[in-house]
């Protein structure tokens, strides 16, 4: 009789086991499930705003160029008098012929532009922005993939204590990222939702 009823209690005992392990099982896979979804926004953040951070840099950085040569080549002219060689050329918003007054004017506003996109090019560093937000979501991508792998094994027979141990490895990671990460706009992350649904 007690021989029966320590093997009652063994498989009890067996069946609080495995529930406890099925349960852990379900929690971890929710858990990594929800870190995923998570990874992946902040992945797809922040290459959408290396890619406008480098159509920003592309674009002032080519008007800078072009303002600056022309105002340089046009430095060499004079404007005393009417331009007879640009006098054939129209305004059209303006309806008036280039002239020299016309022309100085046109060159001290192209000067003043060229002046201004200086600026904003050197403070708004938007190709090194780009670098780091490609950066970030290369890192992100990392961490994607793993915890992808790791949702791969939790379907084999992978013991909690190795669950544990790689959750937490990405866990530091995903935390070392984080700190080092631009700042991703709100507007950015509210397209994300918008492009995922």
């Amino acid at each position: 009789m007690m021989n029966l009823i320590n093997m009652l209690n063994f498989f009890r005992n067996k069946n609080k086991q495995e529930l406890k392990e099925k349960i852990a099982f379900n929690s971890h896979k929710e858990t990594l499930s929800e870190w995923l979804n998570r990874i992946e926004k902040a992945q797809i953040g922040h290459y959408m705003r290396a890619e406008k951070l480098n159509k920003r840099a592309d674009w002032t950085g080519y008007l800078l160029v072009f303002c600056t040569v022309f105002v340089t080549s046009m430095s060499f002219f004079s404007y005393s008098g009417e331009l007879d060689s640009l006098e054939a050329l129209a305004i059209p918003f303006l309806n008036t012929k280039l002239n020299s007054a016309n022309m100085q004017y046109i060159v001290i506003s192209v000067g003043l532009l060229s002046a201004i996109l200086s600026g904003v090019v050197s403070q708004g560093r938007f190709a090194a922005r780009a670098e780091q937000h490609r950066s970030a979501a290369g890192r992100y991508g990392n961490i994607r993939r793993k915890i992808e792998r790791l949702l791969t094994k939790l379907n084999t027979d992978m013991q909690n204590l190795d669950i544990e141990y790689e959750m937490n490895t990405i866990e530091v990671e995903w935390n070392f990222i984080s700190t080092d990460a631009p700042l991703t706009k709100k507007k950015v992350i509210d397209e994300i939702e918008i492009i995922r649904k």
